[in-house]
């Protein structure tokens, strides 16, 4: 396994070997070093296969334990905590799901059959770099913003006007939706466990 640089993510990424010859890439845990053995599946040895960046079920990882990489629904791969530095904690098992806390706050509830990595994401220090071109952002996704009162009337509904106008009281996207001050999960559900763990913490 080697380290690399992908400039589509923050974080970094390894070439790994698996024992049948089939090389993949992987999104890296903090702390693995070249030569290390990672483990992924089902736990079928000892302690070995908790080590920092093997993949294992939700039902055999432990209650508070640090994961990333973790599928949102078995066998469709992994798509919450991927960004450099951050992670998620196990909070409690219920039947055949598992409460997640994730890094923004946000409490979600998975199936035990989705894989996760153990440990934080590699590039801790990510947040420390300085960014020295746009195309840098460009590439992770990050397109440049401009105001809807730079617009014209026809390409937003704050555009248009003689000289500069202040925009309405409650600022709208481009179709006319309100994009301040509102949720835009629609769940309820989501809407309470996250204020429920603003009031604990």
């Amino acid at each position: 396994m080697f380290y690399s640089v992908d400039p589509y993510r923050s974080a970094y990424i390894g070439l790994i070997l698996y024992d049948n010859g089939i090389f993949s890439y992987i999104v890296l845990a903090d702390g693995i070093a070249i030569g290390n053995k990672l483990f992924s599946g089902k736990v079928f040895t000892s302690k070995a296969c908790l080590s920092k960046g093997s993949s294992l079920l939700l039902s055999d990882l432990g209650l508070f334990s640090i994961i990333s990489n973790i599928e949102s629904k078995p066998l469709f791969g992994a798509s919450l905590v991927r960004a450099a530095g951050t992670g998620a904690i196990t909070l409690s098992f219920v039947n055949k799901f598992v409460n997640i806390k994730l890094k923004s706050g946000w409490i979600v509830k998975i199936s035990t059959a989705s894989i996760a990595s153990i440990g934080h994401v590699s590039n801790m220090l990510h947040n420390m770099t300085i960014v020295k071109k746009a195309g840098k952002n460009i590439n992770l996704g990050k397109r440049p913003i401009v105001r809807g009162v730079a617009m014209n009337p026809c390409d937003h509904p704050h555009g248009g006007g003689n000289g500069k106008t202040s925009p309405p009281v409650m600022p709208v996207t481009p179709w006319g939706k309100n994009t301040k001050w509102s949720h835009t999960k629609k769940k309820k559900i989501d809407k309470l466990n996250r204020y429920l763990f603003k009031k604990v913490r």
